[in-house]
């Protein structure tokens, strides 16, 4: 699933046309490269990939996936409102690829527009991850879901297990991406 960076992977918008014509490949991190951080939450799961930003000959951006993750909430956590799921969906991101994030500047994106003023937000368990995330230097910024859809789709698999790890998810995606043609 590791490539070196000579084969490129356009990961823009809506996954679907791109993935399912073409292998995905998982990148090394090139810790010279940006870094960009996409998250998502369902009523029942958060979904995250990790992507670093390259250009090809053309100067156009490619998006490079670095690493997938996709975890259950808990039985209480399934009951927290939205903005506390999407909040904690960028936390258990960040904090599960802090070795590669520590140090480094990243931007965060969500399609959640209220977590942009998670600065200003009062409640005691979002200023608990905003503490965490003080730590590092980020910026969270809003895009449009349909520019989220890797982290969406995965913030919605339909899986008995808690957790997935890269490979299962390029697989549980790779199949999605064929029952949709």
């Amino acid at each position: 699933f590791f490539s070196s960076r000579r084969r490129h992977t356009r990961l823009q918008g809506d996954w679907s046309s791109d993935v399912c014509s073409s292998d995905l490949t998982l990148y090394f991190p090139d810790y010279e490269l940006d870094w960009i951080l996409r998250t998502d939450a369902s009523d029942t799961a958060y979904g995250a990939v990790l992507l670093q930003i390259s250009y090809d000959d053309a100067n156009e951006k490619i998006y490079q996936p670095i690493a997938f993750c996709s975890e259950r909430f808990s039985a209480s956590a399934v009951k927290w409102e939205t903005i506390k799921k999407e909040a904690y969906a960028i936390y258990a991101a960040v904090k599960k690829w802090s070795f590669y994030l520590i140090g480094k500047t990243f931007l965060i994106e969500t399609d959640h527009n209220n977590l942009r003023w998670i600065e200003a937000s009062a409640n005691p368990m979002i200023t608990r991850w905003r503490i965490f995330l003080q730590n590092f230097s980020c910026l969270i910024k809003h895009i449009p879901g349909t520019a989220n859809s890797v982290a969406d789709y995965m913030s919605r698999l339909d899986r008995k297990s808690t957790r997935l790890n890269s490979s299962h998810l390029v697989i549980s995606y790779a199949v999605f991406c064929l029952k949709k043609k």
